[in-house]
Parts: structure tokens; C-alpha cells; sequence
């Protein structure tokens, strides 16, 4: 991939390998930004545009300290069509100087995934301690 796709929503996660002309596309998106950072290689990067914000909201779990996380609530069809894509999304080929092997207590969100079907319900998108306020209730 050499740019950002011009329909649709998309999420790039490409990490230190990212090409010279994928970079330069992204920095397009952000005019006035002469350089991009990013200091978590697995972290994606989404748009606020690009979140319904009628469905997500922000919260913390337990409401402690401030809310800064957007919470996107899925029901079981949109949890499992969610799950089946980051299973079958393509990943950057590993190369000679890089280790595949991931540490458990930070693991990319595909490496668990690939685990099961339940593994990011009981880990980091587990719904405990959140409310959405469109139903009073945990998603």
C-alpha cells in the first residue's frame, strides 16, 4: 500500500515499515503538519471523523478520572463481523532484524484475536466498568 485509500473508512497500522509513499499520503490528510510521530508502532490510527459518535462515547471504566477514551459498543453480530476482519486483515511481512515473537503483556490486538473468538471480550475491549448512556447499561 502507497497511499491512503480515498473511500471508505480505513485504519493504518503499519508501524516502522511504513513506506516513504504511504507516509507522505497520511501527511497529506494534515495539512500543516510538516512531520508525523508515531511513538506506539502498533497503535492504529483513526479519525475522530471517521466514529459515529452517535453510537460511541466517551468514558473510563469505574468513571475514574477523566474520560478520555472513545467507547464504540458492538452487539454480537458486529462484535463477531469486527473479530472475523482482524483475523483475516493482511499484516507486513516480518523481516530478518525483527523478532515475531510478542510480549504477552502487550500484545497487538491481531495476535489475540487469533486466539479465539472470546479473547478480546475477556481483554481489552471486555465491557466491565462502562456504561453507555444511550442505554444506562454495559454494552
Amino acid at each position: 500500500m502507497t497511499q491512503v485509500p480515498e473511500e471508505g473508512q480505513v485504519i493504518l497500522a503499519t508501524g516502522p515499515l511504513t513506506s516513504e509513499a504511504l507516509a507522505q499520503s497520511v501527511g497529506l490528510l494534515f495539512p500543516g503538519s510538516s512531520y508525523l510521530n508515531f511513538y506506539d508502532a502498533a497503535a492504529p490510527l483513526v479519525t475522530f471523523e471517521s466514529v459515529d459518535m452517535e453510537l460511541a462515547f466517551f468514558a473510563s471504566r469505574y468513571d475514574k478520572g477523566t474520560p478520555d477514551y472513545i467507547n464504540c459498543p458492538m452487539n454480537r453480530e458486529e462484535y463477531d463481523a469486527f473479530w472475523e476482519a482482524l483475523c483475516a486483515a493482511e499484516e507486513a511481512e516480518v523481516h530478518g532484524f525483527e523478532d515475531k515473537r510478542v510480549f504477552e503483556g502487550c500484545m497487538p490486538v491481531e495476535v489475540m484475536a487469533r486466539r479465539g473468538v472470546d479473547t478480546l471480550r475477556y481483554g481489552p475491549l471486555k465491557p466491565r466498568g462502562l456504561k453507555d448512556p444511550r442505554t444506562g447499561r454495559e454494552p
